[in-house]
């Protein structure tokens, strides 16, 4: 599997405001037992933006918990 290619279809389906397409991409992902934190953090996004807080910090709580490099923990928490 394609991650690169997987993250640039969920960006444009973001920025087309398709959240619910969003979801269901993140979803297959996580079934496939891809723990990424940009995975749950786009998981998180799509969430909040059709309303689903609760989710929605789920998933960036679990997007944090991946991060193991620091690069993307404070761009995280910022979601959170």
């Amino acid at each position: 599997m394609n991650l690169s290619y997987e993250f640039n279809r969920i960006t444009n389906l973001l920025n087309n405001n398709k959240f619910e397409n969003v979801i269901k991409v993140c979803e297959k992902l996580i079934k496939k037992k891809i723990e990424n934190t940009e995975v749950y953090n786009f998981y998180g996004l799509a969430h909040q933006k059709l309303g689903m807080y609760e989710k929605s910090i789920s998933n960036f709580n679990t997007s944090v918990k991946l991060e193991k490099n620091n690069y993307l923990y404070d761009y995280l928490l910022n979601n959170l």
